[in-house]
């Protein structure tokens, strides 16, 4: 299926980013989103130091709420801007044309693909309940982040999927195939993560397991032609990891009272069944459930979506 278009058609104007750049730039424009939301914690840092030079050898605070939104936020601009400009396309040729409809069902289906992963690792062994969640005592001041989280995961989840389902994925698949589109976009999702902790056989499993991530939702935006489902899942997957039960997102510590019900590791479990530093995504219970995933969307047809969107033949030279 070399030349493939999966999103969208391509007409005559449109340029397609050359292959080998595509790895690096997508790395450099979260680099840069990231650099860009760190600036205004910076130049605090900065007038901080300045007004009390004490304060050079204090902790850098960063509330992650804020950070994560403005530095997806303006990743997805810059992603879109590289898009329209460069390569003269329109956001529906990276997955972004109408169905939004397609995001409700994806997060359905990323809380259900989470809970599954929790009552696997809980039936195993590997949780237990910690805690009531904030949803029992509500009050303003506990229910207010968790809110805000959920906006925040959706911009962060959105902005994951758009540089790679939706640009990576489709910009691979046009020139090479799905299988390339596939294996490029998902090895690249993984070493996103690879920093995430320190060596560690957590580390490991953790980032096998988000390859297999890759795998799943590269089939599924394959099967449904659109970037609006995986971006729902995707959101909700991390919501409910997080916010949603307390634990961590791919290693990192997001310090809020879950909402549905606190979950912690049971002691004495096994790091390959908790997931050790790294949080669920390191357990084999995620390796099962997303392993589950593919197959599930392999027997769907994924891998035949049908007919390539057209692809608009260049006017003759005179």
């Amino acid at each position: 299926m070399a030349g493939f278009e999966l999103y969208a058609p391509r007409a005559a104007n449109h340029r397609r980013t050359w292959t080998w750049a595509v790895p690096p730039l997508a790395v450099v424009v979260l680099i840069i989103g990231q650099l860009i939301a760190a600036i205004p914690l910076i130049v605090q840092r900065v007038a901080s130091v300045m007004a009390n030079p004490a304060m050079a050898h204090a902790p850098v605070k960063i509330d992650p709420a804020p950070f994560m939104f403005w530095a997806n936020a303006i990743t997805i601009g810059l992603m879109l801007f590289w898009v329209v400009s460069f390569e003269r396309r329109p956001p529906a040729a990276i997955g972004l044309g109408r169905g939004v409809w397609k995001f409700a069902r994806g997060y359905l289906i990323g809380i259900l693909l989470f809970c599954a992963v929790t009552s696997l690792m809980y039936a195993l062994g590997g949780l237990k309940v910690d805690g009531p969640g904030a949803w029992q005592a509500p009050s303003v001041a506990a229910l207010t982040p968790l809110l805000l989280f959920v906006g925040v995961f959706i911009v962060q989840g959105s902005c994951e999927e758009i540089v790679t389902r939706g640009w990576v994925l489709q910009v691979v698949t046009s020139r090479h195939g799905l299988a390339w589109g596939i294996g490029i976009n998902a090895l690249l999702f993984g070493f996103l993560h690879v920093f995430n902790e320190k060596p560690a056989p957590d580390l490991y499993l953790g980032v096998f397991n988000i390859v297999l991530y890759a795998v799943f939702v590269s089939l599924y935006a394959i099967k449904e032609r659109s970037l609006w489902g995986v971006c729902g899942i995707h959101a909700a997957w991390n919501y409910v990891q997080g916010p949603g039960f307390g634990l961590d997102v791919s290693g990192i510590k997001l310090g809020v009272a879950p909402l549905f019900v606190a979950l912690a590791d049971r002691p004495g479990a096994a790091q390959w069944l908790t997931g050790g530093n790294f949080g669920p995504e390191a357990s084999v219970a995620t390796t099962a459930v997303m392993a589950a995933g593919i197959v599930w969307m392999l027997a769907r047809g994924a891998l035949e979506p049908g007919e390539s969107f057209p692809v608009e033949a260049r006017p003759a030279e005179n």
